[in-house]
Order: C-alpha cells, then structure tokens, then sequence
C-alpha cells in the first residue's frame, strides 16, 4: 500500500522544506480535430498545473464538451498529443451517465469510500490475530496497521459520514432523499448525485461540464464556495458569469480553433479579451494588407519572366508567403435569431386551474394550485430544485394526468411546450405515444436520423429549405444539417428544439427552463423573443442570469406551503 501510494504522490507534488510546488498534470499539444464536418481545433496547446481552477468557456458548439472527452479518452481526435501520468484520476460529471443501481442514495455516496473501509477492515483484522503470531511478526503487523491508520487519518476516513452529509444538504437532498434508492429520483436529482459522488471522491482533477443545470440558486451558491475550498485542479464548463468569477483563476476560451487562456477570473477575462481582439483585428487587417502587396509583387516579378533583384525579391516572398503564419480574424459571434409566430384569436381566458393537485402515483408533490391565466401574461415560476415546477408544467400541457381537480382551456388555444430535457439517449422508443407526438418521432425510431431528418419528422408537411432557413436562423448551419443529431452539443440541441417549437404561430408557449445549456448570448436573444412575443408566457427558470424582467408575474411555488 505505502508503495501504491508514494508512487502516485510523487507525481503531483514535490516536498522540500514544507513549501508545496505544482505540478504539471497534464500538456496537450498539437490537437488538431475536425467534427461533423466542422474544424474545432488546428495546433491547440493546453497546460494544466495541479491545483488550478479554471473555468472553460466559448460558445454553443465550439468544442468544450468534445475537448473533455478528448481528455477523458473517450474521443480520439484527428491529431494530439496528450502528456499526463498513467495515475492521473479524473472525476467527470456526466449529465446523461445512467446511474439506475439498486440501493439507496446514502448506499451510493458511501461507496465511494470502498478501498477506505477495506483498509480498515485490514487494521481490524490484523490486530484480531496479533497475538497468535510470533514476536517479531507482531512489531512488523503493528508497524504496517499503524501505517494504515495514518492513512486513514490524512484521508478523513474517520469524518466520512459528516463529509456526506455535508455535501447531500449543499445540494439540497433532504432526509428523505437519502433513503430513497437511485432509480427513484429524477434526471435531475440523479445528475446532483453524480456530483455529490464526484465531489466526495479522491481525484487529481475534477472536469465538470454544466454542474449548475439542475441546481437552484441556494445550492449553486454552496457549489461555489466547496470548489473554491478544493485543493485539487478542476475545469468547470459554465454560462454562469457570477460562477465562474466566484470560481476561477483561470479562464481558458476556445477560440479561434485553439485554446486562449487568461490569468484571473471571468470579468478579467471579458475586459482582457475585448482589448487583444481589438489588437488582433488590427494585426489581422494589417498582414492581409502586406500579404496583397506581397502577392502582387510576386505576381509582377517572379511569374513574368523577370530577372535580376526584382526575381530574386519575388523568388523569397514566395518562399515567405508559403510559411508565414495568418493572423485569424477574431472569431465572430453569430446571436441565433429567435421569434415566436404569434396568432391571433384567443378567448381573454387562456387557462383556469381550479384545485389542481399534481404528481405521480396519486402522490402530490404540490399543495392544490388555482390559477386563472389571461390572454397576453407571463408568469415565471420559480421554486427549489424538486418542488414539482415541471411536473406543474406538464400537468397543464396534458403531459401527465391530474390528481384531483381541472384544468380548462380558453376558446382557440394553439400551444407550444419546450421540456426542460428531450430524448439523450440513442433510441426514442422508450416513449410512449403521446411524448412521440410531440416530438414528431415514430416508434422506434433511431437517434441516428440527422438533423434535417429529425426536423422533417416534426414538420412532414414544410419544405426542406423552409426548414434549412429556420435553422440557420437559430445558430445551426449547413456543417449541422446532414449530420446525426447525437452529433450535436447541449446548447445545438436546445437550439434545434426551440428552432421547431418556433415554426407555428401559438397563443402559449410554455417553457421548462429554457435556458440550459445556451450560451450568453442566446440567453439573451431567447429572453427577448419571450418579451416581444404578444401571447402568452408560462415557463420555469432557475438561472440567475436570465432576465426575466418582461414577466408580468413570478409566482414562489413555496408559497404555496
């Protein structure tokens, strides 16, 4: 065991008069990769130290979610060299891991301490046959248990149960939570039990890609203080402004096909990256120009027969030419166009909720709701994670059956429901034929259809090109069109469904956090869209960062208790 564990310490650190040096986990060179037809990496470098908290930013589908699996080993990229030890123990949090295991939530956090407790039960058993062993071998196996102890010390294998506890009340799972086995909870307490595991276990390094999606502002705010508490390095992947400037040290972007860093905090990095694009476009400018003199030079001399110093200077401006590194333009950022087709005709009444208990099994997870909806609000609701905000919602749409009381509709009501997650996984036959309708999907189709195909499944009846435009118009392009859907990132797929819930004109468009996985900008652009549209507006929202000051009314579904 001692060897076990020099071996791996002494990768990472080195100790010398009790001063603590960083290490190089890991060094990337030379990462070249192209993805569904689009380039996202040309000669990319990244060096990561131990210890370091860096926050991984850019926008929809530039190649944050590819690069950590390309770091995981998960993606095997076009070209790259990857310089890390074999030791290296990453922690990942996976949002669509399937994690259906049979015990209960307390069950499943404790085993991350597996290897502790067998060490433990090792010093137990040694000190159980201690005295049926000889003299010298008793000192030996004393020598050895207490080898183990001090292990389990430096690990705080003794403060394990106030360890989980801490961690299961900052991500708000209640008493009752934890006994509740795995296949119990839902996506999203199953994604926040992914990260408490993720947390509690001993890594090197922690890549966490959107750990806030299923995290209300309470435990986003107690995330930000644990990880800003961790010794060890992490990458966080995050639309968050007020995350990651809470968070990080360091900012690295991705843009421009490689990876720029940026020594401080997020705000830093905004200011910082705003002043050099605005050298690098300069430079940019300037070098096209040399490079048409340059050419037309070349043009003149070296191809028109020419000869003396005018050959000779053409001849080495060719040469030049053919090597000399371009200066990119900056990288720009294209806002998807967001609006919702608006019809006309509703009754003044859009919905009348009267007593309307909701949940699953007959089991209420809300207090009896009554609500009347006019035609033209917009009501956000807001509440803790697991308050029973998309069950309310999808309870309304029809989506699943009411407990006790009614929901009516008003007269020529045509609505629009945006879930909070669609299908991840690479078949759809698994939904029943209702959740297939709304989606467009046909029994047992594959998730493999590309993305025009899925779109056409949802709209037979418009022309391909009609739907190319609506598309292109949301921030996909041609690259994204006639690849497969899986293909897509989180923030792509959220633009594609909204793309579609965006075809046919509504009177009501209900949302279910919306914004997740969008990038700043297209949060910006969605709000705005949901502030023009003339309708009416019911959606769920967690996300600090989202104006929603175009809201009528914000309804705490705590005060219903």
């Amino acid at each position: 065991m001692r060897t076990a564990i020099s071996k791996r310490l002494s990768v990472f650190f080195i100790l010398k008069k009790g001063a603590f040096y960083a290490m190089r986990l890991f060094k990337i060179n030379d990462l070249s990769h192209e993805f569904a037809g689009k380039s996202l990496f040309c000669e990319a470098e990244l060096t990561v130290q131990s210890g370091e908290h860096i926050g991984l930013v850019g926008p929809n589908g530039c190649g944050k979610s590819t690069f950590l699996k390309i770091l995981l080993g998960e993606f095997v990229p076009d070209s790259c060299k990857i310089e890390k030890s074999d030791e290296l123990k990453i922690g990942y949090l996976d949002q669509y891991a399937n994690i259906d295991k049979n015990c209960t939530v307390y069950e499943y956090l404790n085993s991350v301490f597996d290897a502790l407790y067998a060490m433990e039960a090792e010093v137990n058993e040694i000190y159980e046959s201690i005295s049926s062993l000889p003299e010298e071998k008793q000192l030996k196996a004393v020598g050895r248990a207490q080898k183990i102890v001090d292990y389990l010390e430096e690990k705080e294998f003794y403060q394990i149960e106030k360890k989980i506890d801490n961690v299961l009340n900052g991500l708000g799972f209640s008493d009752e939570d934890r006994v509740k086995t795995v296949p119990q909870l839902s996506g999203g307490m199953k994604t926040k039990l992914q990260l408490a595991k993720i947390l509690l276990s001993d890594n090197d390094i922690l890549v966490l890609d959107e750990p806030t999606n299923f995290l209300d502002i309470k435990y986003t705010a107690w995330l930000g203080d644990y990880l800003c508490r961790l010794k060890c390095a992490f990458i966080v992947i995050s639309h968050d402004k007020a995350l990651l400037n809470k968070i990080s040290g360091k900012i690295v972007e991705i843009a421009n096909r490689i990876f720029k860093v940026y020594n401080g905090n997020y705000d830093f990095y905004a200011k910082e990256k705003e002043r050099l694009e605005a050298v690098q476009l300069q430079q940019h400018i300037a070098q096209g120009k040399y490079i048409q003199r340059s050419e037309e030079y070349v043009e003149a001399h070296y191809y028109a027969n020419t000869t003396g110093a005018g050959k000779t200077k053409a001849t080495w401006l060719k040469k030049m030419l053919e090597n000399l590194k371009r200066i990119e333009k900056p990288d720009e950022i294209i806002k998807p166009q967001f609006s919702f087709k608006f019809l006309r005709g509703a009754s003044k009444q859009i919905i009348a909720l009267n007593k309307v208990s909701v949940g699953y099994g007959g089991s209420p997870v809300l207090p009896p709701v009554s609500l009347d909806v006019a035609r033209g609000e917009k009501i956000v609701f807001k509440g803790f994670n697991g308050i029973g905000k998309t069950t309310l919602l999808k309870s309304i749409y029809g989506d699943l059956p009411l407990i006790s009381g009614t929901v009516e509709f008003g007269e020529n009501i045509e609505a629009v429901f945006l879930k909070q997650e669609e299908d991840y996984e690479n078949n759809f036959s698994h939904l029943n034929k209702s959740e297939r309708k709304v989606l467009g999907i046909k029994k047992g189709k594959k998730r493999e259809i590309t993305v025009i195909e899925f779109a056409k499944e949802y709209y037979p009846e418009k022309p391909q090109k009609e739907l190319q435009a609506a598309m292109f118009a949301c921030g996909l392009n041609e690259m994204h069109f006639f690849n497969q859907v899986k293909t897509l990132s989180g923030g792509e797929m959220t633009k594609l469904r909204l793309c579609l819930a965006m075809q046919n004109p509504v009177n009501l468009i209900i949302l279910d956090e919306p914004t997740n996985h969008l990038d700043v900008y297209s949060k910006e652009v969605l709000m705005h869209a949901l502030e023009e549209f003339e309708g009416t507006v019911l959606m769920t929202t967690h996300d600090v960062n989202a104006d929603i000051s175009w809201a009528s009314s914000v309804i705490n579904l705590e005060d219903l208790f």
